[in-house]
């Protein structure tokens, strides 16, 4: 697969995700402005082809599945994409990024997701291309991210309705890292029950969880991290469908993905300490059997002196034929290790 893929010319569409029985089709196609706002749904790409676009209106269009990469081309033809973005788009594992072309802007985020049962963290490749008065998602399966922003849409005195499409743009990027903070709370939830657990009962299914752990976190962070310099770039480059009034809102979203990134670097630190404290722990665990054993061991050597004493084979000792002698040793065995535990007790050795 890999010498073919090297055969390929460099901006030939290759599907390179898992989801394959979709096909490729027009999951949403809404425009509107203050007052109206009109949703088709389940549009072919021939549909989309002969559709009217006005400049009244902003247009939201939600294409899903990526496998047909031939109707990925068409869909690029009309709205006139390069090669390279629809090479692009059809490519699942390109990292978030942000190109500038002529007339649209190419974006492409990754929705973040976590099962929490096998600590697996995965993303969702979403390229969006932005025009003057149109914005297109792309997804492999339509996975209900947006539907907040569908419902935001459907208010009439919406701030997204009153807005242009880099708005909307916008508000897309920012319910994907509102997505990193969700995943991230059930994230400091596991990491919360790992600290507990390396107390309580630590154990080396526990130290694989946090490696295994910490291995998907710097994973999300080759993703997260490309996502704060695109809204950098957003800010401070001059692209030509991102007014000035909507920047103050990318400054807010980049402002929380610094934080995303300072949470992200905790939960690292946090499981690095853990494997430290699971190591003490077992060092703690260790010595407190080593205490109890030489404890144990040092009740009992006095009662091994005095039991050898009086196993020696010499014929001569008083104390042999002693009628009371047996019971004498085993009050004396008493005596002692009682005194010792006591002594034990006073210096809080135990």
């Amino acid at each position: 697969m890999g010498k073919e893929l090297l055969e390929i010319p460099p901006d030939t569409p290759v599907y390179t995700g898992s989801v394959t029985d979709i096909g490729c089709h027009i999951k949403l196609l809404l425009y509107y402005n203050g007052s109206e706002l009109i949703k088709k749904t389940d549009l072919t790409v021939e549909q989309l082809k002969d559709f009217k676009f006005h400049k009244g209106y902003t247009y939201w269009i939600s294409i899903v599945g990526l496998n047909d990469t031939e109707k990925v081309q068409e869909i690029g033809k009309i709205f006139e994409l390069h090669d390279l973005t629809v090479e692009d788009i059809v490519n699942v594992h390109e990292r978030p990024k942000i190109e500038d072309f002529d007339d649209y802007l190419f974006v492409v985020v990754k929705e973040l997701l976590f099962d929490r049962e096998s600590l697996k963290i995965d993303f969702r490749h979403i390229p969006m291309v932005l025009k003057d008065n149109i914005f297109i998602t792309f997804s492999e399966e339509w996975t209900g991210i947006f539907d907040f922003l569908l419902k935001r849409l459907e208010k009439s005195k919406s701030r997204l309705r009153q807005r242009k499409s880099d708005y909307l743009c916008f508000s897309a990027i920012d319910v994907v890292i509102d997505k990193y903070f969700k995943i991230f709370e059930e994230i400091g939830e596991v990491v919360e029950d790992m600290e507990d657990r390396v107390l309580k009962e630590p154990d080396e299914t526990l130290v694989e969880q946090v490696h295994y752990l910490k291995r998907e976190l710097i994973f999300v962070r080759r993703n997260i991290w490309p996502l704060r310099e695109i809204i950098n770039d957003i800010i401070k480059a001059d692209y030509t469908f991102i007014y000035e009034p909507t920047k103050v809102y990318f400054r807010d979203a980049y402002d929380h993905t610094i934080q995303i990134i300072d949470t992200l670097e905790s939960f690292r630190d946090i499981l690095s300490g853990l494997l430290d404290v699971y190591l003490s722990s077992l060092s703690n665990k260790m010595n407190e059997i080593m205490k109890t054993l030489s404890i144990i061991g040092t009740i009992f050597i006095p009662l091994t002196f005095i039991a050898g004493n009086y196993g020696m084979n010499f014929r001569y000792m008083p104390e042999l034929y002693w009628h009371y002698g047996y019971f004498a040793v085993l009050i004396s065995y008493v005596v002692i290790a009682s005194g010792l535990i006591i002594f034990f007790k006073k210096r809080k050795w135990f």
